[in-house]
């Protein structure tokens, strides 16, 4: 799905701008479009270029740009005739904070260094180099976030949840697909699925929390070597493994407990069917690259 995004990107990067407005510091961003895709560039420029695509006949189907207060909003399904089906690319300054939404469509962030908040019900969600907080929530779509500085809220419903690179609390979720995060450095992570898998990567930091919970999944944790943490497994019907020397030092029916090191950081992983494995980073990498 990305691939055809990257095309209509391209496309529309040879047309001339819709409409290009000035935008003010402490302004946010909200761009919307009920069928089409949204692609989203920084720039080093105070103002906002929309690009919006072309009907079958040529004309373009035009963009609607209104302020309130200091929302100003872009609307994709405003333009002629009322078209709904409008993919749009924006090029705004980095540092304004942006929302974007979309119905039927995929959609793309690159660097803004402002707070984020993405949305979709059928497409997927990309979003690089966050500077600033980012929501990003998808139906039945994946939601992918990559060299990420700031709190991270991610979630899917009915696809997989990726992030690699992030440095901020993270709170990830999905419903029927996996939650992966990777080379990730958070002292507050919580991650969650029914149906899927969960694999976290990424060192551990004293007094973190970091949280794991799967109904039909199984969890792969990363740990590296000489960390210090307090962990807590609980799986009814699933198996714990570990590539670290674990000695159990509580006991309570299917749940128990086991510290690394010293134990500054706090782990919680709860599996109701699934295996639980306690690995290295070096086999979290082999294990994701195999599969």
């Amino acid at each position: 799905m990305f691939a055809s995004l990257l095309l209509v990107a391209a496309a529309l990067s040879a047309q001339a701008p819709d409409t290009t407005f000035a935008i003010r510091a402490g302004d946010r961003l909200r761009v919307s479009t009920r069928e089409g895709n949204i692609t989203v560039r920084s720039w080093n420029r105070s103002e906002v270029e929309v690009r919006a695509g072309e009907r079958d006949n040529g004309r373009s189907r035009g963009v609607r740009v209104s302020r309130s207060g200091s929302v100003v909003t872009v609307d994709g399904a405003g333009g002629w005739m009322g078209s709904d089906e409008t993919d749009l690319m924006i090029r705004m300054p980095a540092t304004v904070a942006l929302s974007a939404s979309s119905v039927e469509g995929d959609i793309t962030v690159d660097g803004v260094a402002a707070p984020v908040s993405v949305e979709t019900v059928e497409g997927d969600v990309l979003v690089r180099g966050a500077r600033g907080n980012v929501t990003a929530t998808a139906v039945d779509g994946t939601v992918i976030l990559r060299d990420t500085q700031g709190n991270i809220s991610a979630t899917s419903v009915n696809d997989d949840v990726l992030i690699w690179s992030a440095r901020g609390r993270v709170a990830a979720e999905a419903v029927n697909g996996d939650v992966i995060v990777l080379d990730t450095r958070s002292d507050a992570v919580s991650m969650s699925s029914v149906n899927g898998d969960l694999v976290f990567s990424g060192p551990l930091s004293a007094r973190g929390q970091y949280e794991m919970s799967t109904h039909n999944g199984d969890i792969l944790l990363g740990v590296q070597s000489g960390a210090s943490a307090s962990v807590t497994v609980s799986t009814f019907q699933g198996d714990f493994e570990s590539d670290h020397p674990v000695q159990v030092t509580s006991r309570s029916g299917r749940r128990f407990s086991f510290s690394l090191g010293g134990g500054s950081a706090t782990v919680t992983l709860d599996s109701f069917q699934g295996t639980i494995h306690l690995a290295t980073p070096e086999t979290v990498t082999r294990l994701i690259r195999d599969n």
